[in-house]
């Protein structure tokens, strides 16, 4: 088995050696581990210039290796990467516009702008070719499939046409463009991608559509717009939450819903490194089969990943249908139900899944048991699950939790067990 420190004896010319380190890639890849993939590639590129003759296949391992650590390699292979391999790079898995943007926002402005000339200027000079229909390009060789003549092509029909506004034309030429249009829908989404990269560093970052950070501004009301990718794309009101305050003494406690104050805007958003992390997951799993996945997530402990899923489920409004098939993870929470308030209630739910005292439970038992939330944090994340419902004016799952104004923590409801079996207690 070879790892960092071994890999200086091992043979390339191994095929063993090339499925390992194959293997490593792709966990790299997949986990978008900058750091780790940045010492693999120091290592590799080391021992492929010591082993002249080693295999073809190490160097595309190579490239992408540095394409996962972009925001790490040296300017002169930044540089490279960008005109000769942007056939590597371009994959769904590398999150190649993440991998830049993380690059420039340590760049001051000047460095930013800079470096986005340089990266403009090697791919328009790149000879890889990136489609074999033959695409007419006005004035170049027909027969040059290559991305130079590709960008050269779109420069002319949109970047450089000053008839109209450049949003309008772009969407035209996606739509209407012969040479566009011809296209596989893959191949049409690995052109898009690249145009996406190549309008990215050809725009100042003193605009909206060149800025490399995303960002919520919360505004006087409290409404919330998101900058999202270059563009104000999302403008919604605040989350809603219960809030608690304590009672007098013989009296009862307030409940009142309202929008999230801006005493807790910040907690209710909770860790950034963490929001991105699972926002990465989201972007990662998009299109495949939820449920296995989050089983496996869940069993591995895979914090990040696991909430990922929950909150695609949860956007689809299909949260609760988890608990309304059959699936590893709803036997799971049936054993923990019966255990935990027994058969009679067993049986109550299996007669009426839907009702959101048992998605509580569910949440509950996940959160907290299977992959060891804090109780407040828990609290939290089922409030931001429920408020995805909300937004599609579902509000039924607010009064899992709440905000406890004395104690300035987000709790769960409490549950209570009565003739009719179990209810959220309000």
């Amino acid at each position: 088995m070879i790892d960092r420190k071994n890999f200086s004896q091992a043979n390339l010319a191994d095929k063993q050696v090339f499925i390992e380190l194959k293997k490593i890639t792709e966990d790299l890849v997949n986990y978008s581990d900058s750091k780790e993939a940045f010492q693999w590639q120091r290592i590799l590129a080391e021992k492929i210039k010591n082993e002249q003759n080693s295999p073809g296949d190490y160097e595309k391992l190579l490239v992408k290796l540095r394409w996962v650590c972009l925001q790490l390699v040296t300017e002169p292979v930044l540089l490279n990467l960008f005109e000769k391999n942007m056939d590597i790079g371009i994959n769904q898995e590398i999150l190649l516009m993440e991998k830049l943007k993380a690059r420039m926002v340590i760049l001051s402005f000047p460095g930013q702008e800079e470096l986005k000339y340089k990266i403009s200027r090697a791919m328009e000079r790149s000879q890889v070719i990136f489609t074999k229909q033959g695409a007419k390009f006005e004035g170049l060789l027909a027969e040059k499939q290559t991305l130079e003549n590709w960008l050269k092509d779109y420069r002319v029909k949109v970047i450089d046409n000053p008839r109209e506004k450049i949003t309008l034309i772009r969407s035209q030429y996606f739509g209407t463009d012969q040479n566009f249009v011809q296209l596989d829908q893959e191949t049409q989404k690995t052109i898009k991608d690249i145009i996406d990269i190549y309008n990215f560093v050809n725009t100042s970052s003193l605009f909206f559509a060149g800025y490399p950070e995303d960002h919520l501004i919360t505004w006087e009301n409290g409404e919330v717009t998101l900058l999202e990718n270059g563009e104000l794309t999302t403008t919604y009101l605040p989350p809603k939450l219960r809030t608690k305050k304590t009672a007098q003494k013989g009296k009862k406690p307030q409940i009142k819903e309202e929008v999230i104050s801006p005493n807790w805007q910040q907690a209710y958003l909770g860790d950034q490194a963490e929001e991105e992390k699972i926002t990465d997951w989201q972007n990662k799993l998009a299109g495949q089969d939820a449920l296995p996945i989050l089983f496996e997530a869940i069993n591995n402990e895979e914090k990040e990943k696991a909430l990922a899923i929950l909150r695609m489920l949860a956007q689809n409004k299909n949260l609760e249908k988890i608990l309304q098939g059959s699936s590893p993870v709803n036997s799971m929470f049936q054993g923990f139900l019966q255990a935990q308030f027994g058969q009679d209630i067993l049986e109550k739910f299996k007669q009426n899944p839907q009702q959101p005292v048992y998605l509580y439970l569910f949440l509950h038992f996940i959160l907290t048991d299977k992959l060891n939330l804090e109780e407040g944090e828990a609290a939290r994340q089922a409030l931001h699950l429920a408020n995805l419902y909300a937004r599609a004016g579902q509000d039924q799952y607010l009064e899992m939790a709440y905000a406890d104004e004395q104690s300035g923590q987000f709790k769960w409801a409490e549950v209570a067990k009565g003739a009719q079996g179990l209810v959220i207690k309000k």
